[in-house]
């Protein structure tokens, strides 16, 4: 034990030796070249280049090291920002969908959707070059051809062109909404990602009051549907229009510029940009305080402003749908005139408490090259937020078409009982190959009839055949299925089948029907 002691410590002290030289060298060629070189021969290059060497001290990592490793690192995961949608958030997904389409249907919206990648200079237009989203969350970059194009960070500008583009000289009176993934480069935070999606309706040919009371109406129903009427509230206001907003931005930057110190960073940023209608939605506290006591757009309204505000509200009235007049809420972009609102909670959501937002753009298809302007007005909603708040709101969902696994009973193995009728069938002859008998298994073709019939009546089903009775039953818990459907010999010659309640565990021997009667049933009773 000893000499072995002696041989390890000699080892250690002569590979200590070599590590000096080796060291020693490489600052001689450092000085004398320019060039720090690293060794790589052998047992060498592993204990050397970007690893620990013996004195616990990294060597600095090559270029090529630190693409390396973080190639490795970012291998199979996500993109930051980004997230899966798996099965479950699907569904949310989903019933959000379910929702925006059918109160778009009830209101005479028709469905349509814009590409994912556009040019550039379509939100430069619409957003406008300096703002944040052009300027610092817009995934941007260079065509092959040259052609500057992003992905589309909201859905407005894409709606827009689309009305300017394919209906040229026909009705402008066009009723639309859309569902999709939107992008913007954003730090990511609860409720907020990169890729986002976002439903909303677009009403374009009409410039009356009584549609902006109904387009409003049609963003409370589907909030309603949802099942968020009383965790939601409703903050309007008005921007007039351009002359009005003129005289204000006048009044507010000087306002701004008396108080510049007390402003925040950001706040500071949007005066010097030209924008000081942003600072008065800004989440700031300090920011907040000023805002409360800047002048009011109303004061520089004209009457017919007034009037028109006026009609809106009393519409609402009219409707009773519950409103609060937010003099704050505004929108920076100069194409917005008249009446602007959202939907807000208070639960959950912390400061980004905006979960449906909407205005009037009357304005926007003549920035965007339209020959002749468009009356028009909107909402839009994030759909990862929508769903954060119905999981902590817990609103109740309704429940989902029942869902069944088929499961085979056979009196031996489904392989074998298939082999066995496949050798049997094939030893006979050519005259009797034409009768009755079947290659597959009386249950396994009992089994496939009535999980097709089942689908074809709106069961969603799964077969799980091909392997033993707790196997099976084993595959269709792990689905989550809410019945399971047993069909053995007598089930199959009787054409019945053994329906089961996974979560009661009753069981009930019943014909097809019956047993989808059944299963409607109790779902519509949960």
């Amino acid at each position: 034990m000893m000499m072995m002691g002696r041989r390890t410590t000699s080892r250690a002290a002569r590979w200590q030796q070599m590590q000096m030289l080796l060291r020693s060298l490489d600052r001689h060629l450092h000085t004398s070249s320019g060039t720090s070189r690293c060794w790589t021969s052998g047992v060498v290059s592993a204990r050397s280049c970007g690893q620990r060497n013996v004195s616990g001290n990294r060597r600095t990592e090559l270029p090529q090291q630190q693409q390396q490793r973080q190639q490795r690192r970012q291998k199979h995961r996500l993109v930051k920002g980004t997230r899966d949608v798996m099965p479950g958030l699907q569904r949310e997904f989903s019933f959000v969908y379910q929702a925006l389409q059918e109160t778009a249907h009830a209101y005479n919206y028709s469905e349509m959707s814009t590409p994912i990648v556009e040019y550039s200079e379509l939100f430069q237009r619409s957003l406008g070059a300096t703002s944040d989203v052009v300027n610092k969350e817009m995934f941007a970059f260079q065509d092959a051809d040259g052609s500057n194009v992003c992905l589309r960070p909201e859905g407005t500008a894409g709606v827009t062109r689309a009305v300017i583009q394919n209906l040229a000289g026909e009705s402008v009176r066009q009723r639309l909404f859309y569902f999709g993934p939107m992008f913007r480069r954003e730090r990511p935070q609860k409720g907020r990602y990169r890729q986002f999606w976002q439903g909303g309706v677009e009403c374009f040919g009409s410039a009356l009051p009584v549609t902006d009371v109904e387009c409003i109406a049609s963003a409370r129903d589907f909030l309603c549907s949802l099942g968020l009427d009383s965790h939601v509230k409703l903050e309007i206001n008005s921007l007039f229009d351009a002359d009005t907003r003129a005289k204000h931005r006048t009044a507010l930057t000087s306002y701004f510029q008396e108080h510049r110190a007390s402003l925040s960073r950001a706040s500071q940023e949007r005066l010097d940009g030209g924008n000081p209608l942003r600072i008065l939605d800004s989440k700031d506290s300090g920011d907040q305080v000023l805002a409360a006591r800047a002048p009011r757009m109303a004061d520089f309204a004209s009457s017919e402003g007034l009037e028109r505000k006026e009609c809106v509200l009393d519409g609402l009235r009219a409707l009773d749908i519950p409103f609060s007049v937010n003099e704050q809420l505004v929108r920076g972009l100069d194409y917005y005139t008249h009446t602007v609102w959202e939907f807000v909670t208070t639960e959950g959501l912390g400061a980004q408490n905006t979960v449906l937002a909407g205005g009037r753009y009357d304005q926007l298809a003549t920035i965007l090259g339209s020959k002749r302007q468009i009356p028009a007005i909107g909402w839009a909603c994030g759909v990862d937020r929508l769903v954060l708040l119905l999981q902590e709101c817990n609103v109740s969902h309704p429940p989902p078409p029942p869902t069944a696994a088929v499961i085979e009973i056979h009196d031996q193995p489904a392989s074998s009982a298939t082999t066995t009728s496949s050798s049997s069938s094939s030893s006979s002859s050519s005259s009797s190959s034409s009768s009755s008998s079947s290659p597959l298994p009386e249950v396994s073709r009992f089994a496939l009839s009535v999980a097709h019939m089942l689908r074809c009546r709106g069961v969603s089903t799964t077969h799980t055949h091909g392997a033993r009775v707790k196997q099976q039953i084993k595959e269709a818990l792990q689905q989550n299925v809410s019945y399971l459907v047993f069909i053995g010999t007598q089930e199959a010659q009787a054409g019945k089948v053994r329906l089961k309640n996974v979560q009661t565990e009753e069981q009930h021997d019943l014909d097809l029907n019956a047993a989808v009667a059944l299963m409607d049933g109790h779902t519509r009773n949960q």
